[in-house]
């Protein structure tokens, strides 16, 4: 008789279509997965029991089933076909094979010779062990016993068989004389070469089960790098709030969790203020979130120190390690029995933050550990990166939302101070502006109404004294236009749509040619040789656009859109302001010649605080706002404000002069003003 075997092969051969169905309707066994290609293995018993005139049988114990059909010496087969055939030797069989496969592993023995409850024959098994665990069991070489008590034991068998199964006296007994008897010299041979063949096998398994072993660990640590990945991107992204964070933090801890085996986990914030001496569970999984996030405990500083000292994490083994049995644990045992029941191995991951103090990521492994295939392996060149990285990940995000929030906290405190320093600002030089303006005209209106006011004073001491009025009001336009922009990137987060007041152009053309009266000076300052405003091709804009008057915004936009102009243009060169329609937008164009905006540049001018490399080799430093405010501001028309790269247009003495275009685009409106 032959049984066996505990792990996965397909089939040594089949005995009839019945058992085939049977052998392939069930979940293929650790033998059948392991080995894989079951053929080869019947192959190779076949050629090591070739002078052995008796059949084998291998049992896989976890499948609780032989592996496959019988394979018989054709001039035996009546013999084994009759005793396996029928239902009731089958089930003894099975029996006898599960007893014996018990016995191998209680004692470790190679091989086990037994005489057959069933048959009364002697029978050999022959352990399978992979990876120290008894995979299979070979039964072969069935004997007739030659001691007399055996021999009688043998014929009682037979007769009990015969008088089971219904069949004639002496049936089963006339093909058993076939059989050789346990002196055949023959026997131990075949015993021997079945276990080469076995030893070759079980290296070649063990091979086999390491590789599949490192492949499984490698698709746990893909995937758990996955899950890394993904929570990489939830938890530094600074949009979301600090419950959204926490949120995103436990669901690291569930996908983390079956990946390495863990009934549950936790993360412990170290507290502040009053609850400086606790810790915080800020994210839970496995565990009622009502009943733990928000959970305050008083570490050990013992374990603290065992913490602090970690290099990436430390396992505490439960219940010989004093320190497993904390507040953690003995929480979860009191508030959720059910879970606390399950609780094997503590891992602790250490997250070091700012204040040189340290949260922990705290695993509960299970008590009942799963095989190294089904779970990510914890040691040093697996799941120890791994978890380190996981207590990284949640500690520098931790760290960097702390930060960002304490420079907002900041930036809201300097927000706040400039708001009050840029209304003081504003109020007084608009007061000096008009202030400038209003002593120009009148003293206009008295020299024109007496023209002998200035009689007695010299030519030059008059023309100093209307240069010097007109100085003081360019400079107080020049600062209260800085003091706008500056009010207005201090104000750029609140809500002005309420306070903006759109009006219809009916006179553009107007409107730019006061702004461009408004840089005259400034320009002759410069030597530049005039501002001027393309009248003809700016008319057609009349009445077509729509620009906020409120606070003279479009006034701003346009004048930063010139100041710029005039600040970078070279001498004896024009500024122009020009117009066009085209589709459904009105066109305004600032043109100047002058430094160059290279390629790449045209984006970037319109960053805050951001200034050409020509424009900060050649020119004194500026505030780099203008060009932001006025974009901005254009923007709330509805419309785009965009620069193109300047092309060269001719030499000006050493100097290679370039056109530059700022380009305006306003949404147009119809004629009777919808």
């Amino acid at each position: 008789m032959t049984m066996a075997i505990l792990l996965g092969i397909a089939t040594l051969s089949i005995g009839n279509d019945a058992e085939s169905a049977v052998a392939m309707s069930r979940p293929p066994s650790r033998f059948e997965q392991i080995v894989g290609d079951t053929e080869a293995f019947r192959l190779m018993l076949k050629g090591a029991l070739r002078d052995a005139s008796s059949p084998c049988l291998v049992w896989l114990p976890d499948a609780g089933q032989f592996l496959s059909g019988r394979e018989y010496h054709a001039a035996l087969g009546a013999f084994f076909g009759l005793v396996f055939g029928h239902p009731e030797g089958e089930r003894r069989y099975r029996a006898q094979a599960a007893a014996i496969t018990g016995r191998l592993e209680e004692s470790g023995a190679d091989s086990l010779v037994f005489a057959c409850e069933v048959t009364g024959l002697k029978v050999v098994a022959v352990p399978v062990r992979v990876a120290e665990t008894l995979a299979a069991v070979l039964f072969c070489c069935a004997m007739r016993p030659t001691d007399p008590d055996d021999d009688r034991r043998f014929r009682d068998a037979v007769r009990g068989l015969e008088e089971a199964f219904g069949l004639a006296a002496g049936q089963l007994h006339q093909y058993a004389a076939h059989l050789p008897d346990d002196a055949d010299p023959g026997v131990e041979r075949a015993v021997a070469r079945a276990r080469r063949v076995i030893a070759a096998l079980t290296r070649l398994c063990a091979d086999r089960l390491a590789l599949q072993q490192a492949q499984q660990q490698d698709r746990w640590r893909l995937k758990a790098i996955g899950a890394l990945q993904v929570a990489n991107q939830h938890l530094n992204d600074l949009s979301i709030s600090w419950d959204a964070f926490w949120r995103a933090t436990a669901r690291l801890l569930e996908d983390l969790s079956p990946i390495i085996g863990a009934v549950c986990g936790l993360v412990l914030v170290p507290g502040r203020g009053t609850r400086r001496d606790m810790h915080i569970a800020t994210a839970v999984c496995g565990l009622p979130s009502e009943q733990f996030a928000g959970r305050l405990y008083r570490l050990d500083d013992a374990l603290l120190g065992v913490i602090a000292r970690a290099e990436h994490f430390h396992i505490l083994h439960t219940p010989n390690d004093d320190l497993a049995q904390g507040p953690v644990r003995r929480s979860i045992i009191e508030q959720v029995p059910e879970v606390g029941a399950r609780l094997g191995r503590e891992v602790l991951i250490p997250m070091f933050f700012e204040d040189q103090r340290n949260g922990l990521v705290v695993f509960f492994l299970s008590n009942d550990p799963a095989p190294d295939s089904d779970v990510l392996v914890i040691d040093s060149s697996t799941g120890d990166s791994i978890l380190a990285q996981s207590g990284s990940l949640i500690g520098a995000a931790f760290n960097n939302r702390q930060f960002v929030q304490r420079r907002h906290q900041q930036h809201k405190f300097k927000r706040a101070w400039l708001e009050t320093v840029t209304h003081q600002f504003v109020a007084p030089l608009s007061a000096v502006q008009g202030h400038a303006e209003l002593l120009t005209n009148r003293l206009a209106r008295w020299e024109n109404k007496n023209p002998k006011l200035f009689a007695n004073w010299p030519e030059r001491h008059i023309e100093q004294f209307w240069n010097s009025l007109t100085a003081i009001e360019r400079t107080a336009q020049y600062a209260s236009r800085l003091a706008y922009n500056f009010s207005r990137v201090v104000y750029q987060d609140k809500e002005l749509g309420g306070d903006l007041e759109l009006t219809v152009a009916d006179d553009l053309t107007g409107e730019l040619i006061q702004i461009a009266r408004d840089f005259q000076g400034s320009a002759r300052e410069n030597r530049i040789l005039k501002v001027e405003v393309d009248t003809p091709s700016v008319a057609p804009l009349n009445g077509r656009v729509a620009i906020i008057t409120s606070d003279d915004l479009f006034r701003q936009a346009i004048g930063n859109l010139v100041d710029n102009a005039v600040k970078y243009s070279f001498e004896n060169t024009a500024i122009i302001l020009r117009g066009r329609l085209e589709k459904d937008w009105g066109v305004i164009e600032v043109i100047n010649e002058g430094i160059r905006l290279a390629p790449g540049e045209e984006t970037r001018i319109f960053e805050y605080e951001y200034r050409t490399p020509e424009a900060r080799a050649t020119y004194a430093p500026g505030t780099g706002i203008g060009l932001s405010v006025a974009r901005d501001i254009i923007v709330q028309h509805g419309g785009t404000l965009t620069a193109r790269p300047s092309v060269p247009v001719r030499k000006l003495g050493d100097r290679q002069s370039w056109l530059t275009t700022f380009t305006i685009r306003l949404p147009l409106i119809d004629s009777d003003g919808s």
